[in-house]
């Protein structure tokens, strides 16, 4: 069903919806509009992989055609243009000043990818070619990196339950 949040007496409804509004409640928006909308922008990126990963995950045709076009016609131009973008915002965060829910939204799609029990890839044996895709792309690898050390993030990646693929 539809993802609801209850606040305040108010329920939302939509997933981006909630996500903004709790990056907002949070702290996680940015310090000035135009963060909010470099952040924005960089989540809207992770929509364009949220469709490809759902189709792998759950194929209607070839499953082993969809990876391979992913990994070679989607993912470098994905992953080098979020590059370029976190380039031109300085290099650090992807709204420019400061941790915000585009660099979260990138570091669970960067997990989702490189992840060895991710379902999308099962019985693909790309698993070390999925690991290595960062090792180009230090400016991601290095957001990935800051947001797990993030206290509250490297706490719940501590205790969470283990990933089961999905």
């Amino acid at each position: 069903g539809l993802p609801l949040l209850s606040w305040d007496g108010e329920v939302i409804g939509q997933q981006m919806a909630i996500v903004r509004f709790v990056a907002r409640k949070v702290g996680l928006a940015g310090k000035t509009d135009i963060e909010f909308a470099h952040a924005d922008m960089i989540v809207e990126h992770c929509n364009d992989f949220t469709a490809k990963l759902v189709s792998m995950r759950y194929p209607k045709t070839d499953r082993a055609e969809l990876v391979t076009s992913f990994l070679d016609d989607f993912l470098p131009g994905w992953l080098d243009k979020a590059e370029s973008f976190l380039k031109r915002r300085g290099g650090i965060w992807f709204n420019g000043s400061s941790f915000s829910f585009g660099d979260l939204t990138m570091m669970v799609y960067l997990t989702f990818l490189t992840h060895p029990k991710e379902s999308a890839f099962t019985g693909m044996n790309n698993a070390e070619r999925r690991a290595a895709v960062l090792e180009t792309r230090p400016l991601l690898k290095g957001n990935m990196q800051r947001v797990m050390e993030v206290e509250e993030i490297a706490k719940y990646l501590r205790v969470r339950p283990a990933f089961n693929g999905r």
